[in-house]
């Protein structure tokens, strides 16, 4: 399913505990979830305005019958990363690009290098960096070395050849060809 992203996104709830948050319309100059699309997900926040202290991040699904949002996926919250039991009082419930899921190149948050078809080793680049959840594009390009610690370099020498090369924490590049059948 994809994760739907939208600017100027927030309502208001009065929802209480861990479930479904239903929402209460869009705030003034704000659009509501519906441009979310039913059925949709998106990444949320969500703030107690009365105890400020309670607040959570996450992934959650939109529904328009009920004009509810369900919280799937907690990203980060004032309860230690779990799904936070609102105490009584209005919320704010709005669209969010959270910091964790940011992809960057200007290595404030991740580093993914001055070439587009560089990946580190070990970072997830979010929903943005895939066509799609199965699968990814690999360019074929003149023999290159990994020139950083964690950079991982593909490369299709031919119909039936895969090369991939690492440079490890220790310096060293280390590579591995695969046979494509």
């Amino acid at each position: 399913m994809a994760i739907n992203i939208a600017d100027r996104v927030k309502e208001t709830s009065v929802t209480n505990g861990t479930g479904s948050v239903t929402l209460g319309g869009a705030v003034t100059g704000y659009q509501s979830f519906a441009t979310i699309g039913n059925g949709n997900e998106c990444y949320y926040t969500i703030v107690n305005v009365a105890v400020a202290t309670e607040w959570e991040v996450g992934i959650g699904t939109y529904t328009s019958v009920g004009t509810l949002l369900s919280r799937n996926t907690v990203l980060a919250s004032s309860n230690t990363g779990a799904l936070v039991s609102f105490s009584a009082g209005n919320k704010e419930v709005f669209c969010t690009y959270p910091a964790e899921q940011a992809v960057t190149q200007s290595g404030l948050l991740l580093d993914i290098g001055t070439d587009p078809n560089q990946i580190p080793l070990n970072q997830f680049l979010g929903t943005m960096a895939y066509q799609d959840k199965e699968s990814f594009v690999i360019v074929p390009v003149a023999s290159v070395v990994p020139a950083i610690i964690g950079e991982m370099v593909f490369q299709l020498t031919n119909n039936t050849t895969l090369v991939i090369k690492v440079k490890g924490s220790d310096g060293v590049v280390r590579s591995n060809t695969l046979t494509l059948a």
